[in-house]
């Protein structure tokens, strides 16, 4: 999957079985498709990989096996078990092949033993069942959502080189076909490259946007204000977006991140405006 928005690099954790050894992390170049092997991750099932995704809303890596989830530290080369994925009306040797994550935190699974989507606390694995698919996938596949507008994509197979790109509705757990994915192919491994919170550009990359201050650290227990200007000078008739994000050390509550909007009209003018940041326990 993607870490942190960085859309060149694509990572995977290779299963026992193929040319790769069990727990290789490895990082997959998305221009060229070669991939390098980044080292052994230690603490997982030790069996079979299902999915992995980034959870924008907390800067965290999460993996699942069938029945279990994982916290992934890429940097660390660890797995730690978040706990069995089970719950009340969850089959109780479930087979969870895809995973992701909604751009608010929320994880999501899907389970091709009952053919449900389930939902899934990552912080225990607890996991409750949504509704049913109402198709019946098999084998390899994959999911992701899209981070810009939580439209959750999934590359369904059905066997048979019956593969299809679906949405599912994270209400009902019903899926809908939108096309036939050429060539029949299982995607084991499905992501969508479109940024999410959790990773901002560097101020000096929006020219319409500025801080002041730009860059700093509030202790823990004070606030400080920040002063943000939008200028619309030279830009066009339209609407502009950004994201400014305050990084935190609370493992629990990671980044906060702002949304800034810029409308330009017939007479755009510049705004100011203050958005006060608090720390708590943590700075």
């Amino acid at each position: 999957h993607f870490i942190a928005n960085d859309f060149s690099v694509h990572y995977g954790l290779a299963t026992d079985g193929g040319d790769l050894p069990q727990d290789m992390l490895i990082e997959i170049d998305t221009a060229t498709g070669d991939f390098e092997e980044v080292g052994t991750v230690s603490g997982g099932p030790g069996d079979t990989w299902t999915s992995m995704k980034f959870d924008h809303s907390t800067g965290t890596v999460f993996a699942t096996s069938p029945d279990a989830l994982y916290e992934i530290d890429v940097d660390a080369l660890e797995a730690t078990l978040v706990g069995p994925i089970e719950g009340d009306g969850v089959n109780p040797e479930p087979v969870v092949i895809s995973m992701a994550i909604s751009p608010d935190g929320l994880m999501y699974g899907i389970d091709i033993v009952d053919d449900v989507l389930l939902a899934i606390d990552k912080t225990s694995g607890e996991a409750s069942v949504i509704g049913p698919l109402g198709v019946a996938p098999s084998f390899a596949q994959d999911m992701d959502f899209d981070q810009t507008d939580g439209t959750l994509y999934w590359g369904g197979y059905f066997g048979g080189g019956d593969s299809q790109l679906m949405t599912i509705d994270t209400d009902t757990g019903a899926a809908t076909s939108l096309a036939d994915v050429d060539g029949g192919s299982e995607l084991l491994s499905f992501s969508i490259a479109q940024p999410g919170a959790g990773t901002c550009a560097q101020a000096d990359d929006i020219g319409w946007l500025s801080l002041s201050p730009d860059l700093g650290s509030v202790d823990a227990g004070s606030s400080e204000s920040v002063e943000v200007l939008m200028d619309a000078e030279g830009l066009s008739e339209g609407t502009y977006q950004a994201d400014i994000c305050v990084d935190t050390s609370d493992p629990e509550f990671g980044q906060a991140v702002v949304p800034v909007t810029l409308e330009i009209g017939d007479e755009p003018e510049d705004e100011i405006f203050e958005d006060r940041f608090e720390a708590d326990d943590n700075s």
